[in-house]
């Protein structure tokens, strides 16, 4: 603060000393506010959980209403365009038979998937960061966070214990979010993750005015889902402890591991209930929301305060799923054991490259029962079974039903699993 030149020395002093009394009272009220404002464990799975669900439910209201409010609306088709186009839906020829069967949780799939990439994008900015970064609240400048590592990591150096660094760091940050500058952009990005969900609705759902359609419900999107989002990932940035996004890569139809069960929170997406043996599901799919862990001082992998989200296939739908990429005539309902088409995949790659397939031994039949109405029309048993072989590979681009139409068991003949 400026001083006239006019005012005494002793005038001067004391008002330098008043402003550095009120520099203190407002560093120990910030800092008595960051105290104050530490997230817990606990808070945090809690505000996740409730993040997901108010999701989930406000999918569900919208899904609802459409199917009330537009006479002939079903999303059966722009959702198979959306299944197309995006390969990490995981198992593609399982969520197009999902589509078919359950309409209702293949918008929970797609729509929960595309809410979460919009608000990752404009909030949490889980690609800005890795795991060993700092999160910096929304509203912060783009070199806040280099300049921030650059300090966290000098006072550390210089001497400063984990936990005078984090308190530092817990402080600033919680102050420098209240700013009316951060206020400003925070507004900005919850403003762009609301824009961006709105226009995907209306290329997911194929609804022309998304505005005037689900008027009712943009309000709660904004008020239960964005501004929700944001608040707990500010409370979790200007948190004294450091947290990453966690999000497990698997390959498409990866098999469910025991140990899966502990890691991640699994939803079958049949039934959309919570998954709790590996015996009821065949693989894992999608990734629906990523998980959370908070860094520990010493070296490890930290502790899973957020488990990931994912959906995964049942057992037996798996396996239909998988056969049914047929002619339409030739519809097969498999009752094989769920480790048949994952076996049969890789005896087939491996016989494939032996010298001597013999040394691996015996070929193993799988029973397939085809449906009555196609046996009786073309002169088989309403009840006709056809085997196939274990590991024998077929002539390429040629299905495995179609091989078994060509070589049905009237002829003696066996086909092979792709």
């Amino acid at each position: 603060m400026a001083t006239p030149t006019n005012w005494p020395d002793d005038a001067v002093r004391q008002l330098h000393q008043l402003e550095r009394k009120n520099g203190e009272l407002l560093a120990r009220l910030m800092r008595v506010q960051g105290e104050a404002d530490q997230i817990t464990d606990i808070e945090i799975q809690e505000g996740f959980a409730k993040l997901r669900e108010s999701i989930f439910g406000w999918i569900q209201a919208i899904h609802r209403h459409l199917g009330e409010a537009q006479r002939g609306w079903h999303p059966k088709d722009v959702l198979l365009r959306q299944v197309q186009r995006d390969e990490s839906l995981g198992n593609v020829k399982y969520i197009k038979w999902l589509v078919d069967y359950n309409s209702s949780t293949a918008v929970r799939v797609v729509l929960a998937r595309a809410i979460w990439r919009h608000l990752n994008e404009n909030i949490f900015k889980a690609e800005e960061h890795n795991a060993q970064q700092m999160w910096i609240p929304i509203g912060m400048t783009e070199n806040a966070q280099s300049l921030f590592e650059d300090i966290f990591k000098s006072l550390k150096a210089n001497g400063d214990k984990d936990d005078a660094a984090n308190r530092w760091r817990s402080t600033t940050m919680t102050g420098l979010s209240g700013t009316e500058r951060a206020q400003e952009l925070r507004s900005y990005h919850t403003e762009q993750a609301f824009d961006g969900i709105t226009h995907s609705l209306g290329s997911h759902l194929d609804i022309p005015n998304v505005a005037s359609t689900l008027a009712e419900f943009l309000p709660k999107l904004q008020q239960s889902i964005i501004e929700p989002a944001a608040d707990l990932y500010q409370r979790i940035s200007c948190s004294r402890h450091q947290y990453s996004l966690e999000a497990p890569v698997t390959q498409p139809g990866q098999r469910l591991e025991e140990s899966n069960l502990s890691e991640w929170h699994l939803k079958n997406t049949k039934d959309w209930v919570d998954v709790s043996s590996e015996d009821d599901a065949h693989g894992v799919l999608s990734l629906l929301f990523p998980g959370l862990r908070r860094h520990t001082t010493c070296n490890g992998a930290g502790l899973a305060v957020v488990r990931p989200r994912r959906v995964c296939g049942n057992k037996k739908d798996s396996d239909i799923a998988r056969i049914e990429e047929v002619d339409p005539l030739l519809r097969a309902v498999t009752e094989i054991d769920q480790d048949t088409p994952s076996v049969a995949a890789e005896l087939a790659r491996i016989r494939r490259g032996a010298d001597d397939a013999s040394s691996l031994g015996a070929l193993h039949p799988i029973p397939i029962l085809l449906k009555g109405t196609m046996a009786t029309e073309y002169g088989m048993k309403t009840t006709a079974v056809s085997y196939m072989l274990l590991g024998v590979w077929p002539k390429r681009g040629t299905t495995v039903a179609a091989q078994g139409w060509h070589h049905h068991p009237r002829k003696g003949q066996h086909v092979g699993l792709e």
